[in-house]
């Protein structure tokens, strides 16, 4: 099934007409939509270009998670890379799930109200996790461009503690790959 029919709009801009009828996560929409705005080119040009670049993502690499959520409010999923992230992970649990990468993975949750936990991951080996407040803006993109090798860590103040996640990925003899990301929270 093709991911999208390009056509010309109205402005005589690239876009969109047809979403699949599948659940996509905001980064893979937000990757369409930028292949389209960085091809000013026919309509079937476009079509190709969108094609030959969504080729390159067609290579899917499993990824096994291991989630250890330590921190003080369960954790609610947001957004997801690929099907399988648990919807919710209780206080003290370790969630194992699996990501199909092509080429990234990611997910985004919820911890409480007032904190969202961001991880990305790529085909080669980098990885992001990033803890942001609730209503900071954030853009996969630019997440994706901060990609570390092998483990990432950050850590974010609150006003009675802070949160602090780790992030590792290795890859597998089998050309899969180990996700391990752990949460913490510590009061002042």
């Amino acid at each position: 099934m093709a991911l999208a029919n390009v056509t010309r709009n109205g402005e005589g801009r690239a876009g969109i007409s047809d979403v699949p009828k599948v659940v996509l996560h905001r980064h893979g929409i937000t990757q369409i939509f930028n292949a389209v705005k960085k091809c000013e080119r026919s309509s079937e040009e476009q079509a190709i270009y969108l094609v030959k670049s969504t080729r390159n993502m067609a290579t899917p690499i499993t990824t096994a998670c291991s989630l250890l959520h330590k921190a003080n409010y369960p954790a609610t999923l947001q957004a997801s890379g690929s099907r399988g992230a648990p919807r919710w992970i209780s206080i003290d649990e370790e969630a194992r799930f699996q990501q199909i990468c092509k080429p990234i993975g990611s997910f985004e949750y919820n911890l409480g109200n007032t904190v969202k936990l961001l991880c990305m991951w790529n085909n080669e080996n980098r990885v992001l996790v990033k803890i942001v407040r609730a209503d900071t803006p954030f853009v996969w993109e630019e997440i994706e461009q901060d990609l570390k090798p092998n483990n990432s860590s950050d850590k974010l103040e609150v006003g009675f503690g802070e949160y602090t996640a780790y992030a590792y990925l290795n890859p597998s003899d089998d050309g899969s790959k180990k996700l391990a990301v752990v949460v913490n929270f510590s009061f002042h």
